[in-house]
This record gives structure tokens, sequence and C-alpha cells, in this order.
């Protein structure tokens, strides 16, 4: 019993001595691996500039570059000249402590705990202020024996202006962290706000809140490879202020949602982002409730990994002609990857309310038994044989009339002549407006129920029904027009 004990102590003893030295090895492969990834795009390079082995802690200084076009600094610059990297940098302070025993933050069983500091920002000297006692951002975690993890991340409050007459941004600082367990990761960050001010008026964004939740059992590498993953999560935004002399716009507690379901076998995904917004206010405007759901079905995977490749490859490239071409191959060779899964784009639950009452509708469009693409993509009659759509909108009477009475007003101004006065503009619009409602429902195009004008319109391979009544649409004439 006693050499068991003892022979267990040694064990444990030479565990404790001998397995930081292979994990710090290990972190630094797979630090090695995040580094090769962000390298495959091309405007993120990232590598080594020291590294320091020990044996029970590592560490060293990752170097950072980001190019970009002096075309995308400078967007009215001439799109014929040549042009020039702009250049954008910091180094990173990397230390990692090896486990399996770790004491920085008191004593636990771990595989590392890691620290990254960004310190050096090149190429905005003079930009940015903040207190330099501190990082301009820092994360730090620690990575358990059995995989799960904790980590966290900090961003103080800073200023940036560009120049002396270009308007300042302050930004309040933002925290966030999290926990990865069981192949579920865990999300939250906040910031209190932040404001831009220059000469022609400036913009509040009030406090901002984060919170997602993610089921992924792969690797980081793969995520940052275009990989699609079950995920619920928020960005809660208090508000959004803008003004110069006088508020132009206000908008109050705008919510945006994500939703991304996988299939079983992680070929397909439903995808949801959700908008809605308690009070929006523009000018003399006022929006209630505003609203609206944008689902994507059956969003092919494969597809998502190829596109994100193609856009990481073609980032940074100002060569227009070859960008051209790189998209219609890619669009020859993977495009029926997306469309034989009978993808499917529907806008639901959207909304809005104005003082003169609601309206409401919702709209979809399928493309369905695709199984390979046509000699000439631009046939429109090819697409008509397998596009299934529908949109049913709804506006209270007085809205409807109120939408339509602005319509009247902004055509009329488009076309009256300069000596035609707003009084007078309006005057017309005010009888113009109501006639329209009433030509589009002799028309059928409009019907009048309970009190609301609705549009019914369905559209299934070839066959239109518009209010419940068969039409024939000559939609394939409408796509071939120039």
């Amino acid at each position: 019993m006693k050499k068991t004990v003892a022979y267990a102590a040694l064990l444990l003893i030479a565990a404790g001595l001998i397995g930081p030295k292979f994990i710090g090895a290990s972190a630094k492969e797979r630090v090695d691996t995040y580094v090769e990834a962000l390298n495959s795009n091309t405007v993120y390079k990232a590598s080594w500039k020291e590294y320091r082995s020990g044996w029970f802690e590592s560490g060293g200084t990752l170097q950072f570059e980001l190019n970009m076009p002096a075309l995308a600094a400078a967007p009215d610059a001439d799109a014929t000249a040549e042009i020039d990297p702009v250049a954008f940098g910091f180094d990173a302070e990397v230390t990692m402590q090896h486990g399996p025993v770790l004491t920085r933050e008191g004593f636990a069983l771990g595989l590392v705990n890691w620290q990254l500091d960004l310190v050096q920002p090149q190429g905005l000297e003079g930009m940015v202020q903040w207190d330099e006692s501190l990082p301009l951002y820092s994360a730090a975690g620690q990575a358990g024996l059995f995989g799960d993890m904790r980590f966290s991340e900090q961003i103080p409050a800073l200023k940036l202006q560009i120049d002396a007459g270009a308007p300042q941004f302050d930004f309040s600082g933002y925290t966030s962290g999290g926990t990865l367990s069981g192949g579920q990761v865990e999300y939250r960050g906040s910031s209190r706000g932040m404001s831009t001010a220059g000469p022609e008026g400036g913009m509040e964004m009030g406090a901002i809140d984060v919170d997602f939740t993610a089921q992924y059992d792969g690797d980081l590498v793969d995520l940052m490879a275009g990989a699609l993953y079950d995920m619920q999560g928020s960005v809660k935004l208090a508000s959004i202020k803008a003004a110069g002399d006088e508020p132009v716009f206000d908008l109050q507690n705008l919510v945006m949602d994500i939703d991304s379901i996988l299939s079983d076998n992680g070929d397909l995904a439903d995808i949801k982002l959700g908008y809605a917004a308690a009070r929006v206010t523009a000018g003399d405007t006022r929006v209630t409730d505003a609203g609206v759901d944008i689902i994507v079905e059956n969003y092919s995977a494969e597809f998502n990994k190829r596109y994100t490749k193609l856009l990481a490859d073609s980032t940074g490239n100002t060569d227009v002609e070859q960008i051209q071409a790189q998209m219609q191959t890619f669009m020859q060779q993977d495009l029926l990857l997306l469309l034989r899964e009978n993808p499917e784009l529907k806008l639901e639950n959207l909304r809005f309310s104005l003082p003169e009452g609601e309206f409401k509708g919702r709209a979809q469009i399928k493309l369905d038994g695709i199984t390979e693409l046509p000699a000439d993509p631009n046939d429109p009659e090819f697409w008509l044989q397998h596009i299934v759509m529908s949109a049913n909108l709804a506006a209270d009477n007085a809205l409807a009339e109120r939408i339509a009475v602005q319509f009247a007003q902004m055509q009329l101004s488009n076309n009256a002549p300069p000596e035609t006065t707003p009084e007078q503009l309006a005057e017309a619009a005010q009888q113009q407006g109501p006639m329209m409602l009433g030509m589009f429902g002799q028309q059928g195009i409009l019907v009048q129920q309970e009190g609301q004008y609705r549009f019914d319109f369905s559209y299934n391979k070839g066959e239109s029904v518009l209010n419940g009544n068969p039409i024939d649409l000559p939609i394939g004439a409408i796509l071939s027009a120039k």
C-alpha cells in the first residue's frame, strides 16, 4: 500500500514537472495554426516577432498587419490612379503559463493560462488617445484539462480623430467574457456607448449589450474558414440619436436577434436575422413597433465555406476586372451547391405603426427543383420555371392614404414647375393620393377589407394569383426588359 501511494506521488510530481514542457509545445503549435489560418486572408497578416520558450511559461510578441488599398481609405480618389497599400499594425504581447498546475489566479488544474495585450499600434499615431497604462486591447483565458475554457476581453475608453478637421469619436470601452464547455460557447459583452461630434452635428449611441450562445464541436480554424453552426444571440442597443442644430433622428431600444440552426448532417442551415425598434423618430415622423425578420432556409454550408474563401482571397484586391472574373468563375463552378438545395428567402413579421394606423406584411421567394445551371445564366424562362414567391401586405385605411399622399407629393415635386410652392404641392398631393388608391382598387391591385387596404400576390412556376384571382402576369417580359 505504501509503495502504491509512493508511486502515485511520484507520478503526480513527474506530471507537474514534465507535463508543462509538452503542454507549452502543444499551446505554441495551436497558436501557430490560428496564425496560419489568419494569414490565408489577403488583408490580415500575423507572425511571431519574438518567441520565448520556457519550461513553465512561454510567450512572445505577435506582429499583426492590416493592409488596405489607399482607395478604400480615400473614396474620392481617382479609380485609375496607382494604388498604394495603407498599412496599420500592432504588436501583441502573449504569455502562456503551462499546466497542469496553474497559479496565476490562485491554485488550479488546467492546460494553459494565457494573456494577450495589444501594444504599440502602428499607423494610428496621433489619432487614438487612451490611458496608455492599459493595453489598447486585452484578452485572457484559461483552458481546462478536459477541453473547457473561460475567457475575457477588454477595450479601454478611447478617443479617435483622424485629423484636426474630422469628427471626433468617443468610445466608453467594452468588456466581455465567456465560457466553452461541452461543445457550447457562451459569450456576453457590454459597453456604455459611444458618440461622435463634428462641425455638422454628431451622434450618440447608448448602452450596448451582446449575448450569444453557440453549439459547436469543431475547431476555431473551421469557423475562421466559414463553417456554420447552431447559434442564438442578440445585440441590444439602448438608443441612437443623431442631430445637427435640431434633432433629426432618434431611435430607441433596437434589438437585433440571430438564430442559426444546422440540419442533422450539418450540410444545411436555416438562419434568421430579426430587427426590432420600439420607436424611431425622423424629423416630424414618429414610427413605433418597427421590425422585420429576415430568414434564409436551406442555405448550403459548403457554399458558404467557398464563398467565404472567395471574399478572403479578393479582399484588398483593387483590380476590378480580376474580381469580376473570379466572381464569374465562382458562380459557374459553385452556385449549384446553393441552388440545388431549394434555398428560400423570407421576410416575416414586417411591421410598423404610425399615428394613422399599422402596416403589416410578409414575403418569400424560393428557387425550387434546380438540378443544373442553364447554358445562359441570363435566360429568364429558366428561372421562371423554378421560382415560387408570394407577398401579403396590409395597411389600415388612414395609413394607406398617408403613404399614397406622400408618394404623390414626391412624384409631383420631381415634375412640378420651379415656381410651384410647397403649399401647392401638398394640396395637389392631398387630392391625388386618394385617387391613386381608388385607381389601384379598380385595377384589382388593392382590395379593401375590414378597414384595411390589402395586397396578396403569389407566383408558382408560371402561374400568378392576385388577391384571389388568377392573372396573366408577363413576368418574363418584365425580367427581360432592358
